[in-house]
């Protein structure tokens, strides 16, 4: 029983089955129509420029920020509490301690009483130094007058011998007239019929007027103001001369027994001329003792003159070493004194602090009261009105990247890019770019994660770009399915440059050609397709 009815039901399994395949066959044959599978399609074009997105994240931090740091230790006086807003130059801290304060300022004292101290002996010295050069200046002014009084001296005492000089050369010439009848050159003496009991007294003088006219003819008759004392010499052995020739004269006439008319007025008048002889023979000798003394006393009083003035000269050398020994001595103890307050200032001005730019206190690690130590953090502060990023980004898109460049934050925010690290990080292969954004709303938060999207901007003549995920690639080839007789046909393509979610082809398409944008849909080679847009 059991097996008729697994015949039976064999039997109506495998009718159901014929039927079943004999109605489709029957319909399959009766459409006329096959299904077209749809698919978009990018026409390919060529093109210089491609813009792509790359998105990066990293921490938000104030563009100005700082950990504020005690660099001394001490008391905690004064601590503004976290999330108040403080302006440049705001108090931030104080901490007190008695050894610091008392420190600075008996080093402050002892700084300004050195400067006093100071400035007090480079004064005296600057004063020294002004009378020493108020002495030189009196010197030299002694001196050109020294120079001028000794010149008008020497002046003088010339003009006098030239006066003298010609005094005597006058009267010498008178004399000579007289005993040569007029006329000096012709050497004819007034005596020489003279009778007297001195004969060869006669004779010498006669012979000694000829040797004096001569050399009175070869007298100048003025002399030379280049040599007066030469001048004065040659007159003088003119008027010895003639002093012998007039004493003989005197004394031949004492002894005159005839031969010559008034033997008394003769002389009289050869004894007046001795007279005057002898005077300018001493007033010659005298005239050059002047001169001589006076050029003496010029030369003296010169080399005095001089030699204060080089005394003066001295004392203003060592007035200006002196004052420069002073300032030098001055200032190496005021570097000392400024050193030790700078140490002493630089302790002190550690106590309390400013607030370097205006900002936000974003928290505060001490207390008022409590003891802190060099180094201890006590408070952060940042301007949250200005936010910064900084993001690691391949090198490969960094060189598309420029400082000014907007870029988005978190899709909503605008930014700017305002530093580009210039040499990458060799083992990451990572530059460095950071990006500034407004924030007077504070709507970015400090330490908050954001997301930060690029604008890349390639360029290249002739670029044909395709959607990265419209290309197969495979370790043999790579290829991408093209639409050609309304069926999807596989095209072996050579790719190129990724730029984010696009890549270049750089052989194996022409422009024209409309590649398949896959967008998940399966794709086989020979499939029919329908376009649509």
């Amino acid at each position: 029983m059991k097996k008729i009815r697994k015949t039976t039901l064999l039997l109506l399994l495998i009718s159901i089955l014929t039927l079943t395949s004999t109605g489709c066959s029957n319909k399959s044959n009766q459409e006329e129509e096959i299904v077209k599978k749809q698919v978009k399609v990018q026409e390919i074009k060529f093109q210089d420029e491609v813009t792509t997105k790359l998105t990066a994240s990293s921490t938000i931090v104030p563009k100005q920020y700082s950990v504020i740091k005690s660099l001394t230790q001490g008391t905690m006086d004064y601590v503004p509490p976290a999330g108040i807003n403080v302006k440049v130059g705001d108090p931030l801290f104080q901490i007190r301690d008695d050894n610091i304060e008392n420190n600075y300022f008996n080093n402050l004292q002892k700084f300004r009483q050195t400067n006093i101290l100071v400035s007090q002996r480079v004064t005296q010295a600057e004063l020294s130094l002004n009378n020493a050069q108020a002495q030189l200046n009196l010197a030299e002014k002694n001196l050109k007058t020294t120079e001028s009084q000794t010149q008008q001296n020497l002046t003088n005492a010339q003009n006098s011998a030239v006066l003298t000089y010609n005094s005597a050369y006058n009267s010498l010439s008178q004399f000579l007239k007289y005993i040569s009848v007029g006329n000096i050159d012709n050497y004819e003496f007034r005596y020489k019929d003279i009778t007297t009991t001195q004969t060869q007294l006669f004779y010498n003088t006669q012979a000694k007027y000829l040797t004096t006219a001569e050399k009175f003819i070869a007298l100048a008759a003025a002399p030379n103001r280049a040599d007066l004392n030469q001048s004065l010499n040659e007159i003088y052995n003119v008027l010895f001369e003639n002093k012998i020739l007039v004493d003989s004269l005197v004394i031949l006439m004492q002894n005159t027994l005839g031969g010559v008319e008034n033997i008394e007025g003769e002389k009289s008048v050869l004894i007046n001329y001795q007279t005057q002889i002898n005077t300018y023979t001493e007033a010659i000798v005298a005239t050059q003792n002047g001169l001589r003394n006076t050029i003496l006393s010029n030369e003296l009083a010169i080399e005095q003159a001089k030699n204060q003035l080089e005394t003066t000269q001295i004392q203003l050398d060592n007035a200006i070493i002196g004052l420069e020994n002073t300032k030098q001595s001055g200032e190496l103890e005021q570097n000392v004194a400024q050193s030790q307050l700078d140490n002493a200032s630089y302790n002190y001005n550690n106590l309390f602090l400013a607030s370097p730019f205006s900002g936000t206190i974003l928290s505060v690690a001490v207390e008022a009261g409590q003891q802190v130590s060099a180094g201890q953090t006590i408070l952060e502060l940042g301007n949250l009105s200005i936010v910064e990023i900084e993001l690691s980004i391949d090198t490969e898109f960094a060189k598309n990247l420029k400082q000014g460049d907007k870029v988005k934050i978190n899709e909503i925010y605008d930014g700017l890019i305002t530093e580009i690290e210039p040499v990458g990080n060799i083992s990451s292969g990572k530059i460095s770019v950071k990006v500034q954004a407004e924030n007077q709303e504070e709507n970015l938060i400090a330490g908050d994660i954001a997301d930060v999207t690029f604008n890349l901007v390639y360029q290249q003549p002739e670029l044909i770009i395709i959607p990265i995920k419209s290309a197969t690639i495979e370790q043999s080839q790579n290829y991408v399915f093209v639409v050609q007789d309304g069926k999807a046909v596989k095209q072996p393509v050579t790719l190129g440059k990724i730029f984010g979610d696009k890549v270049s082809v750089e052989s194996g398409l022409e422009q024209g050609q409309k590649v398949i944008l896959k967008n998940g849909v399966f794709i086989s080679d020979g499939e029919q397709v329908e376009i649509i847009d």
